[in-house]
């Protein structure tokens, strides 16, 4: 038994298997370090380096070191650089598996003024809640950056419910489809316009003010409802119709050079409008808004809303409406608006499409040879008159709303891709009726099935911390004369209950380590201007740690005794024993000396 376990042990400990793993290790390195670069940290770590082959290769080569040092016990002194590196790659293979299967590595995004108690693990989950009865299921979805479709999480129910997620793209690009939906109380039609030089589809889906203007190049295309047939058409001394709508109240605006400047009623009586100025060509310098020229390029409109909570600057656009939309997110009365200009020079012309209340469509077109008006058939081709352009109305729907999905893209740089991971899912309840939709990475929607609310959500799994941090302020530091960060660093206070509350500064180098964690400044947000919203900061726990680099100093210091001082440690060895046994003869003489003659 002993025989065979020493052949065992000298045959997995051999030359040519430690040959055949290292030289594995290294092939497989080798391609590791071209995989990241071609695509990205996550690819590798999921495909190789987190992979079940690399783990039981690290395994075998544990074993392979323990084994060759065990052939050769009993040990003699001359094996100590031998004994003291292979010691040294156990304890290193063994601190990267306690990190591993113990570390910890994540992220937390904080803005000004914000604290968090969690962090973000790299790892991705999905849920799905019932809000009636306080379940929730969630479930890891690990599938690395690569595209999947096929099903990847069934989750079964206890009322006998499916959910299904079917699709996921590590980097998704939104796409939007109009969809007939009964239960939506907004019209949408599909428009298809047609010349010699081009052909183009285009959706117009009715908001809640009852209109919804597109451009085509120079021209105006308009959907809206009327209670009667009646098209704006400005009177020739008039500049521009506004559009505004304030707390559901509308309000049509046809302005003339003479209101430029005055104060005008609206139809609620709390609210007044002080018209600015008209820009027939507007253009931002010095962020400063300037008319550039008398052409009627980009008109737009500067006035005031006069309310109770004092006045409200607005500038809104003919060509782009939903400027001013975008840049009064927080605005106090949150006004919609949009500037008409049918008759301006230069513009080719105008297309209107009316629904009446009866819900027949009807078209106004404009152009330089004047005007055509006429009802509008499903399919039928009607000129416009620019030019040889003609359109139909190719689909008409009495509810509908926009879908949003996503298609698979490729990234430049797979470790700061700028994109969402998306993945879609399928659920069906106990009476069969289904709802299909796409979630994007740190998503939650909710959709209502036979009068039951779910939510489904799409988020990195979290880790609660027994303390929080609170981020006072984010600072850039750029090259001299450039606008290149040359560094950044986050302050921020500590508040944990059990000590007491304390400010630290992260940055690049200066790292941040409480309770195990360890918080580096890792990188920042922006917005559209480039200016920063949020720092970034890695949180790290390596576990293993202490042994990997205790396993390397060893390995360091048996590879000088084996190659460097193999001869000095000998021949101090052999010193040690020639002193130890010339001590022992004296020893051995003196006691002969010292013990009495028998005779």
């Amino acid at each position: 038994m002993a025989t065979r376990f020493k052949k065992i042990i000298s045959f997995l400990g051999s030359l040519p298997i430690a040959v055949t793993l290292i030289l594995t290790l290294a092939i497989l390195l080798c391609i590791a370090t071209f995989y990241e670069s071609l695509y990205g940290t996550e690819a590798v770590q999921y495909s190789i380096y987190h992979s079940i082959g690399f783990g039981l290769l690290l395994i075998l080569i544990g074993i392979n070191v323990t084994c060759a040092a065990l052939k050769k016990y009993p040990w003699k002194i001359h094996q100590v650089g031998f004994l003291i590196t292979h010691l040294g790659i156990i304890t290193l293979v063994g601190g990267s598996f306690i990190s591993f299967y113990y570390g910890i590595d994540g992220r937390i995004a904080l803005s000004p003024g914000e604290s968090k108690n969690s962090i973000e693990l790299s790892q991705k989950t999905v849920t799905l809640a019932l809000h009636d009865s306080n379940k929730a299921y969630e479930i890891p979805l690990s599938v690395g950056p690569y595209v999947y479709e096929k099903e990847l999480i069934h989750i079964a129910t206890n009322d006998t419910a499916t959910f299904v997620v079917d699709r996921f793209f590590p980097f998704a690009q939104p796409t939007e489809a109009m969809i007939e939906d009964p239960s939506s109380d907004f019209e949408a039609i599909e428009l298809y316009l047609k010349s010699s030089r081009f052909e183009q589809s285009l959706w117009l889906l009715m908001n809640r003010e009852g209109r919804v203007s597109a451009s085509l190049g120079p021209a105006e295309i308009t959907f809206k409802k009327v209670k009667h047939l009646k098209f704006s058409i400005p009177s020739p001394s008039s500049l521009a119709t506004l559009h505004l709508t304030l707390e559901k109240q509308h309000d049509t605006l046809t302005l003339t050079k003479k209101d430029i400047g005055k104060i005008l009623p609206l139809k609620n009586p709390a609210f007044r409008i002080h018209i600015k100025k008209f820009y027939s060509d507007a253009i931002v310098e010095g962020k400063k808004l300037k008319n550039r020229s008398e052409a009627f390029t980009n008109p737009a409109l500067e006035f005031d809303i006069l309310g109770p909570k004092g006045p409200e600057r607005y500038v809104v656009f003919s060509l782009f409406p939903e400027f001013s939309n975008l840049h009064h997110q927080s605005s106090q009365y949150k006004a919609q608006s949009s500037l008409e200009v049918s008759d301006q020079p230069g513009r080719v012309g105008s297309l209107e499409i009316a629904l009446d209340s009866k819900g027949k469509l009807y078209y106004h077109a404009t152009s330089s040879r004047g005007k055509i008006q006429n009802t509008v058939i499903l399919g039928k081709a009607y000129p416009t008159g620019w030019m040889d352009t003609t359109f139909q109305v190719k689909t008409f729907y009495k509810g509908a709303r926009q879908q949003v999905g996503y298609m698979p893209i490729q990234v430049k740089d797979p470790n700061n891709p700028k994109v969402a991971s998306a993945l879609h899912f399928t659920f069906k309840d106990a009476q069969g009726q289904a709802h299909e939709d796409w979630l994007s990475f740190y998503e939650t929607k909710s959709f209502v099935l036979n009068g039951k609310t779910y939510h489904a959500s799409f988020m990195p799994q979290l880790l609660p911390l027994t303390f929080s941090l609170h981020l006072n302020k984010f600072n850039i530091g750029k090259d001299p004369g450039t606008k290149n960060p040359a560094s950044y660093e986050s302050h921020v206070t500590l508040l944990d209950k059990e000590k007491a509350q304390s400010d630290h500064k992260i940055s690049m180098n200066e790292p941040l380590t409480h309770r195990s964690l360890t918080f580096y400044q890792s990188s920042y947000q922006t917005d559209e201007q480039g200016n920063p919203t949020a720092t970034i900061l890695s949180v790290g726990y390596d576990p293993g740690r202490p042994f990997k680099y205790g396993g390397s100093i060893l390995m360091v210091f048996g590879i000088l005794l084996l190659f460097f001082f193999r001869k000095a440690y000998i021949q101090l060895y052999q010193q040690v024993i020639k002193n130890k046994e010339r001590n022992n003869e004296k020893t051995f003489a003196k006691t002969l000396k010292d013990t009495p003659s028998p005779i």
